[in-house]
Formats: C-alpha cells, structure tokens, sequence
C-alpha cells in the first residue's frame, strides 16, 4: 500500500503545482520522481487519452467509404496483402515507419487518420502508440479488411465459425490484487527530458511486430489458452500463472447472463475486472498499480481493439502486458449478443460490406 501512496502523491504533487492538467508544470523540474511516474504525469496532463471519453478510437467501414476521399488511409498490412486487395487511396506504410511517415507530411491538413490491418486489432495497438507518441486524430477501421469485402474476412470467420468456449467459466467477482511498484522502463533514459522518454519507448514499440499466428514468439498478442495455462517465474522465483484482465464494462464481464442477471458464468477462471466505463480503472490514482509487474498479463475485451489499445499503454509503462487476440470472441462469442451495450464491438456478417478494393500488379 505504501508504494501506491508514495507514486501517487508525487504525482499529485506535479498536477497540484501544474494547475490544471493542460497547463505547464512549471515545477515540474524540481521534483523527482521515476519515469513511470513522469510519463504518467506528462500523459494525465496531455488528457490521459487511455481513460478518456475518446477511447477506442475507431471508424465504422461506411463513414470511411463515405470520405475515402477525404481521410488519409495508412493500410499497415504486408506488402502481399496489401497487393492483393486494398482500400482505394490506402498507402502501405511498415508499422515500424507510422511516426516518421507521418511526422515527414502535413497530417493536419486531414480530419483523420485511418489504420488499417487485417482485424483492427493490430492497428488499434499501433494507432495507441501514436496517439500517445502526440498524434491525436487517428482512427481504426474497425475489425480491418474483414468488413471492408468478404475476400478478406477469413480471420474473424474462423473465430465466430467455431465460436469457441474454452476452458472453464465462472462468474467469480475475483479481488484486485494489493498495490505495488510501477514496472520499470529502463535506466538508460535516466533524468532525460520527458518528451524523449515518451518518444523512446513508443519507438522502441512500434518496431515490434504484432503477430497473429506464432504468439507464443510474441511481444505484443497471446492467446486464452496460453496465458491461463502457462507458469511464469516472478520476480520473486515463485511459480506463477498469467495473469488475466477483463476490461470492460459490466456487460462484459457478465455476459452469459440475461440483461437482469448478473451471476452466469461469463469469464475464464481467475479473471480480474478493470472497468473501462465510468470508473476507468487504469487511472493513476485509480487501480493502475493492482496491475502485477513480477508476471506477465493477458488483457481481453469485447473483440481485441480496445485490449490492443490497454496493452500498448501498459508497454509503455513497463508491463509485460499482452492482448489476448479477438477477445471474448476466442472464448465464448455466442454469449456476447445477450448484452446490449456490447453489440457495437461484435463481429458479424452483415458488418461485411463488400466494398470495392484495388489489386495491385
């Protein structure tokens, strides 16, 4: 408990001196503090964008069909996939080039900025990273290519087709755990201005790939099954499972129930709750710091975008954090129609549009 107190006060201490969040922290050179906690400040003070009100930041296929004139298109995709259909006006940048691509041009001169990948997933993290990295009007084509045409739906077909259900549920309202220390991010940046430590980080993770098939080589994506089953050594030597995130609303983490009840099995064994509505859970003088940084930590939503979106911000922070692909589409996508408020984020074939795309030669 004391480590909660002692980051939180520091950073109360840096918004208290700063005035309002959106003003200078003038003294914000005579206090220190860790980086975790400077970047968590620099964040808050930027409108802590992962607890705001416009978070996930995602587009439906029909507006971006209906401005594909008008929005810059970022098709981050490989070379082949991108060749062999693509939304027209979409260029294909390398995940690892989106903040210099787009530092190298006059962004500003569209409304928005729309990722594309093939499930929205992996752009979703990438378009994180770049909100974060200060580049505020990115959008994600919400469940990628696989609306944009049938041709490129395979992916979230197999996951719906086989509508798994794996491993057992409960409806457990599983504790937080205790607080604790920040994950570390490095000692290398030192007392280096905050701006570039934000700036390193983010680089360092847009250059990692986020991997759909292999996860278990995976820096960034994991599965249900692997996080639940495998045994981890914390930092303590102790023998440890992963640990499992529900971020979501109540919806979410009761889903197999009808909309009065709230007591069906809805969520893997051990699950741990962290509301993304109202409460915002990830705040800083929140339940940040339940978050454990001795394991590492699988983080599930509706559909993978907005597990993508906390994942990436827990990288940044130092967790070993990973989104465990298509969410709770992986695990039970047959019960997620009965919660109304998740409807939005459910992947279904009438979302297909089958929208014209270019092939290249």
């Amino acid at each position: 408990m004391n480590y909660r107190i002692t980051i939180a006060c520091a950073i109360f201490v840096l918004l208290f001196f700063s005035g309002c969040m959106e003003d200078p922290a003038s003294e914000m050179d005579e206090i220190t503090i860790d980086n975790v906690a400077r970047v968590l400040t620099e964040f808050e003070k930027r409108g802590d964008f992962i607890n705001s009100q416009e978070m996930p930041t995602l587009i439906e296929a029909e507006e971006l069909y209906e401005h594909i004139s008008d929005y810059l298109i970022i098709d981050i995709r490989v070379d082949t996939l991108y060749r062999a259909g693509h939304v027209e006006n979409a260029i294909n940048v390398d995940h690892s080039e989106l903040a210099a691509y787009l530092q190298n041009i006059n962004y500003d001169i569209y409304e928005k900025i729309i990722l594309i990948s093939e499930t929205g997933q992996a752009a979703s993290y990438y378009n994180c990273l770049l909100q974060l990295y200060g580049i505020q009007n990115v959008y994600t084509l919400k469940f990628g290519m696989s609306v944009w045409h049938f041709d490129f739906a395979g992916r979230w077909m197999d996951v719906v087709s086989n509508r798994l259900y794996i491993g057992d549920l409960d409806n457990n309202t599983n504790p937080k755990p205790d607080y604790s220390h920040f994950a570390g991010i490095g000692e290398r940046f030192g007392n280096s201005d905050i701006g570039g430590v934000i700036e390193a980080r983010i680089t360092d993770l847009l250059n990692e790939p986020f991997l759909l098939d292999d996860t278990e080589n995976s820096n960034i994506t994991i599965d249900m099954n692997e996080i639940a089953d495998r045994m981890f050594t914390s930092d303590q030597g102790e023998q440890v499972r992963g640990y499992i995130m529900c971020y979501g609303n109540d919806g979410l983490k009761y889903m197999g129930g009808k909309p009065s009840e709230f007591d069906a099995p809805s969520h893997p064994v051990g699950t741990v709750w962290y509301n993304n509505w109202v409460l915002n859970d990830l705040r800083s003088i929140s339940y940040l710091q339940t978050v454990p940084s001795d394991r590492p930590v699988g983080v599930y939503s509706t559909s993978g975008h907005e597990s993508a979106f906390v994942a990436a911000y827990l990288k940044i922070l130092g967790y070993n954090a990973k989104t465990i692909l298509y969410g709770a589409h992986s695990f039970a996508y047959g019960m997620l129609f009965g919660r109304e408020t998740l409807i939005p984020f459910i992947f279904s074939t009438d979302k297909i549009k089958n929208y014209p795309y270019i092939v290249e030669e």
